[in-house]
């Protein structure tokens, strides 16, 4: 209780109002008193002055003796501590009393006298403040008479103020000093009282202190009589209220920082000043960022954070694409945040990577137009050949049947092109099915053999087989066929005639060498070097057109094709079939080629291990 601040104040102020009490007393009794005692003054002096007149008549009529009258006179004068002055009409005077060695003091009493002829007319005199010679007196007088009741002069009584207020001064001092001892004694009841009545409130500042700094299950005693009791009840009743409040907000938050922080897509929010506020860590690692303190190391690009100070200025929603340098596409939308006064307290941006959707519509865009356009261009030649054979422009059979098979090689294309794309559909549906089964790899290259036959010898073309013994392959036969056929036709067709084909099958502990190797692409991008161990890899090689290098990463997109002029008859949906069969199968195609000195395809087999694949043997 010694510390408290609010028992020092009332210490401080009872102190300081005491001792102003005390001075406004002793100055108001000065003041009041000052008055009071000049005339208390004037009252005892009067009679003095009476007496000494009468007095003096009679030791003027001789009814009493010189030795008497003077020591009657002396006896009055000292009794009121007081001067006793005659002064006759004739301005003649004389001491009864202590003698006043001053001559100016006597020449101005006279001049003052003198001034006024009151002293001699018989009217009384008194003064509270008379000035002789710089000093203030207080002075009575009496006329002095003869038996014919001739006025022989004045008797005066003075006395210094100084003399009557040394008595009021004493007076003061002995009440100050009476104060100042009562003091003591009259705040030990009050600081007492004090000390009581400020005792309960040691707990309630100490509830207060506790409650302030986040602990709301410190509380206050009830059981405290009067107002303070009230006040802790309703300390308690508040900080209930306050904790409940508050732990609902930690859930509220903690939720939404959950959910904020599970968000895919980026947030910012900046407060009006531009200062960051939130943002999550999806945002930090689409941009990349590590520690953030400014909104510059959150994004680092200002036309992003531009738009945001515009929508802080214009109070509007805004929403951008913003391509980055390294190709990348970012949807931005930017809105205002309100209060609850509705005034705008800073902006809230939601960042989506749309890379992807952008690269599936233009996909899109660019499928639709390569399918127009690979259906136009039969249906474009087969009615090319049908308008003039329906209005007989043809004359002769031979040409109209050189019109017939152009005709019926256009329609084989469309069929073969509808063909492709129900497959690539129901490859991207999964509504082909795979049946996995042990596959003899040299019967397999057997059968293509006779296969790709036909069409080799069309252009004299060599194809070569080279087959490791006794390889088994765990895959689904008739899927293995359709990709080793378009993968041998494509070398036929892009190797010029009297070239050569050569098809190689062999078992490899590890060919990840190749993914590093120059002009080399690979159809699934996640096969990394730790699935390039024991492997079946089929190679199909030809020393035909090649493949740039710019193309060599595409060639896996549908109806993408290398030049019209050199794939004229192609549909381009070839590759993108072989690569989606072989990565349903959990396999890759690995392509290498030189532009003008030929490629290779090369494909991955999962070799059969009867022990470990037994439920395939049935």
């Amino acid at each position: 209780m010694k510390k408290s601040v609010l028992f020092r104040k009332f210490i401080m102020i009872f102190v300081i109002t005491t001792a102003v009490s005390t001075l406004v007393l002793v100055s108001a009794y000065t003041l009041l008193s000052k008055d009071r005692l000049l005339a208390q003054k004037i009252n005892e002096l009067s009679p003095i002055a009476n007496a000494v007149a009468l007095l003096t008549t009679e030791h003027l009529e001789s009814k009493l003796d010189h030795e008497t009258y003077l020591y009657l006179c002396k006896e009055m004068a000292s009794s009121v501590d007081s001067y006793i002055l005659i002064v006759e009409t004739s301005y003649s005077h004389r001491y009864l009393s202590e003698a006043v060695d001053d001559p100016e003091f006597i020449n101005d009493f006279k001049r003052f006298i003198a001034t006024d002829n009151k002293f001699f007319s018989g009217e009384r005199f008194f003064s509270k403040d008379l000035k002789i010679s710089g000093k203030a007196y207080v002075c009575t007088a009496a006329h002095i008479y003869d038996d014919s009741g001739t006025i022989l002069g004045n008797t005066f009584v003075l006395i210094e103020q100084s003399r009557v207020f040394s008595n009021l001064v004493y007076s003061n001092y002995n009440i100050i000093i009476s104060a100042l001892i009562s003091l003591p004694f009259a705040t030990i009841v009050p600081i007492s009282g004090v000390i009581r009545a400020l005792k309960p409130t040691k707990n309630l500042i100490m509830v207060a202190k506790e409650v302030s700094q986040g602990n709301y299950e410190a509380k206050a005693n009830e059981k405290i009589d009067g107002e303070f009791g009230t006040i802790a009840r309703a300390i308690n009743t508040m900080t209930d209220r306050v904790s409940n409040m508050v732990r609902e907000v930690r859930v509220e938050k903690r939720q939404l920082n959950q959910i904020i922080a599970g968000l895919s897509d980026g947030i910012a929010a900046i407060d009006t000043n531009g200062r960051i506020m939130h943002y999550n860590p999806a945002l930090m690692n689409m941009f990349g960022a590590v520690g953030v303190s400014t909104r510059e190391e959150l994004v680092p690009h200002p036309e992003i954070w531009e738009v945001f100070d515009a929508v802080l200025e214009a109070d509007e929603v805004r929403m951008i694409t913003y391509h980055t340098d390294d190709g990348r596409a970012i949807w931005i939308t930017v809105s205002t945040i309100y209060d609850d006064e509705n005034n705008c307290s800073g902006a809230v941006g939601l960042f989506k990577d749309s890379t992807e959707a952008e690269r599936l519509d233009n996909m899109r865009k660019e499928y639709i137009a390569n399918i127009s356009h690979e259906f136009r261009t039969p249906l474009t030649a087969i009615r090319g050949l049908l308008e003039p054979l329906s209005d007989n422009m043809v004359p002769d059979d031979e040409t109209k049947q050189r019109y017939y098979n152009i005709m019926l090689d256009e329609v084989g294309r469309l069929s073969r092109l509808i063909s492709d794309m129900m497959t690539i559909s129901k490859l991207q549906s999964n509504a082909l099915t795979f049946e996995l089964e042990p596959v003899n790899v040299a019967e397999k290259l057997k059968q293509l053999a006779v296969s790709v036959n036909a069409s080799a010898l069309k252009k004299n073309i060599e194809v070569v087989f080279e087959v490791q013994e006794d390889l088994a392959a765990l895959t689904d036969n008739d899927r293995l066929s359709q990709v080793l056929v378009i993968l041998t036709d494509n070398a036929i067709k892009y190797t010029k005639e009297g070239g050569k084909v050569a098809v190689s099958a062999k078992y490899e502990k590890d060919f990840s060498y190749l993914l590093n190797e120059p002009n080399v692409a690979i159809s699934n991008p996640s096969y990394n070097s730790n699935k390039c161990k024991d492997k079946i890899i089929i190679s199909i090689t030809d020393n035909g057109v090649g493949i740039p290098s710019m193309d060599l990463q595409r060639i896996f997109e549908r109806f993408y094709t290398v030049s019209k002029s050199r794939t004229k008859g192609s549909t381009g949906l070839g590759l993108s079939i072989a690569q989606q069969i072989l990565e349903a199968l959990g396999e890759t195609l690995i392509v290498k080629s030189v532009e003008d000195k030929g490629s290779t395809f090369m494909i991955t087999l999962t070799e059969f291990n009867p022990i470990r694949d037994k439920e395939y043997l049935y």
